[in-house]
């Protein structure tokens, strides 16, 4: 897939970093037959502790072809044949006659049996059947080892115990468990054992597939002001869940050659951006008309002059939401009222004179839908890489210098996120600042318009 998206790009300055709006459909085969003759690995065959029973020694060396792989296993631990496999079919194939007679629903070409069929066959036979698997693994050097895996433990208890090596859909089988494998992994955890004994006694604890620590917990969702609200049983109807005003700026920028940093060994300034002008409008009412501001020649003037004005535009969508949602203020108020009136607060203890009443839970929620409607959201195209890279300095003095007669414990910009050299938000008491490249597609101006 991953090659396919490079395959779309428009060029080669491309580079695929999200798939999203995909889906994968995993099916898993249920009752998979296993019998049929594969060419096995070099790994398998080399292993002194696996008769593999893949080929038909007296047909030239070829594969079996009628899925007896499971009843020659048997007939192997039972001491019929050679190591090679040799000399095994009569007892194979009259193991095989018994298991249809009593299975006479199996009609048709058979196919192999299924991992499910295994425990019908150790009743039958009064064997118990354990199947393993190997899996080649590579090491962080480079080298590579072979472990051994469980697929499936016989629950039988039975005196006499088959163990088969299971690789895709033949069965082999293992005539010396202890020379089967060095290492033996979990299924569930990957952790390796040297020997079967101890993996089997981890294995009756492990109940995770992978452990994971996250750091802080995993990911939960915070609930927004309005799921608060819902929960202290004051609905807010979903289309007025979203504020309908909004500003936007943009900046004009000249190019000044005076006053240049220094050259470095591999790096030289040729001109420095300087605000020229800034315009800004917005959908409130009173301020529909976008407003040019103009440098006199002091950009910190200039950026001033336009956060003033977002704060005028502020104040009257801030007055306009408090009228829209002033029955959820009442409806706090009463709850405040009725909460204060059943559960009055404990009066203060004498070591805590000097510290004030922790505020009531309804108050800090009042506070905080508050909070809500007192912010602008002022939006920018592509202001996080360069508007306001380009007038930080001034910007942050002048919002820092904005209201700090009523915030002065602390700094009047509450929050910025950034991503390298792009702000994504630049968050204060009144504004909130975006790029609404953020929120786009990749693609034209032209297109975005």
């Amino acid at each position: 897939m991953l090659e396919f998206m490079k395959q779309q790009r428009p060029n080669s300055k491309w580079v695929v970093d999200l798939i999203t709006i995909a889906t994968f459909y995993v099916n898993k085969i249920q009752a998979h037959p296993i019998g049929c003759g594969v060419t096995l690995p070099t790994f398998i065959k080399k292993n002194k502790a696996i008769i593999s029973l893949a080929v038909n020694h007296g047909d030239k060396g070829q594969l079996y072809t009628d899925n007896l792989c499971l009843f020659r296993c048997l007939a192997c631990y039972m001491g019929v044949g050679d190591n090679k496999g040799r000399g095994l079919e009569r007892v194979a194939k009259e193991m095989f006659r018994q298991w249809r007679e009593q299975h006479p629903t199996n009609e048709g070409p058979f196919e192999g049996v299924t991992l499910e069929e295994l425990p019908d066959i150790e009743l039958q036979f009064k064997v118990n059947i354990n199947v393993f698997e190997l899996v080649e693994e590579e090491n962080a050097d480079g080298s590579k080892q072979v472990v051994a895996q469980i697929v499936q433990r016989s629950h039988r208890t039975f005196d006499r115990t088959v163990n088969l090596n299971l690789y895709e859909s033949h069965f082999s089988y293992i005539q010396d468990l202890s020379m089967y494998s060095k290492s033996y992994g979990c299924r569930k955890c990957g952790k390796l054992f040297h020997t079967l004994c101890k993996l089997t006694r981890h294995e009756k604890g492990c109940e995770v597939e992978v452990r994971r620590v996250y750091p802080g917990g995993v990911y939960h969702r915070t609930d927004g002001v309005f799921e608060l609200l819902e929960d202290e049983g004051i609905h807010v109807p979903h289309q007025d869940r979203v504020i309908p005003f909004c500003a936007v700026f943009d900046f004009e920028a000249y190019l000044d050659q005076t006053n240049l940093p220094p050259s470095a060994s591999k790096s030289s300034y040729t001109n420095r951006h300087v605000p020229l002008s800034v315009s800004v409008a917005s959908n409130v009412p009173g301020y529909e008309d976008a407003k040019c501001f103009i440098t006199d020649g002091d950009p910190y003037k200039l950026v001033q002059n336009m956060v003033d004005h977002l704060h005028d535009i502020q104040s009257t969508t801030f007055d306009a939401l408090t009228d829209k949602y002033q029955w959820v203020f009442d409806q706090l108020d009463e709850h405040i009222q009725m909460a204060e009136t059943s559960d009055p607060a404990p009066p203060p203890c004498d070591d805590d004179d000097d510290d004030e009443p922790s505020p009531h839970p309804l108050e800090r929620l009042k506070d905080r839908f508050t909070n809500y409607l007192k912010e602008l959201t002022v939006v920018g195209f592509n202001s996080g890489k360069y508007d306001l890279n380009m007038v930080k300095k001034y910007l942050i003095a002048a919002l820092e210098q904005k209201d700090k007669d009523k915030d002065k414990d602390r700094s009047n910009i509450y929050f910025t996120v950034k991503k390298n050299n792009d702000y994504m938000c630049l968050k204060t008491a009144r504004l909130k600042f975006v790029d609404i490249q953020n929120y786009l597609a990749p693609d034209s101006l032209t297109t975005s318009i």
